[in-house]
């Protein structure tokens, strides 16, 4: 069975309208994965709010909320 890696989910989330699901599979997939990566690079709290992933999916959620943060 093929799994999609966290940059494959990434990549088809860009095209999402759906912030709920976006929420949800942030929390639960994409959030422990990216720890992981940090956590093994011996990162903390910045290195995550500054990897690559953490900032697109935060970007597509503020998006899809119309925020004026961008």
């Amino acid at each position: 069975m093929f799994s999609l890696t966290i940059y494959q989910k990434t990549l088809l989330m860009l095209d999402a309208c759906n912030l709920s699901g976006l929420g949800h599979s942030f929390s639960k997939e994409i959030i422990p994965a990216i720890w992981d990566e940090v956590r093994r690079a011996e990162g903390g709290t910045r290195q995550f709010n500054e990897h690559p992933l953490a900032v697109l999916w935060a970007m597509k959620m503020a998006s899809l909320a119309y925020s004026e943060c961008l």
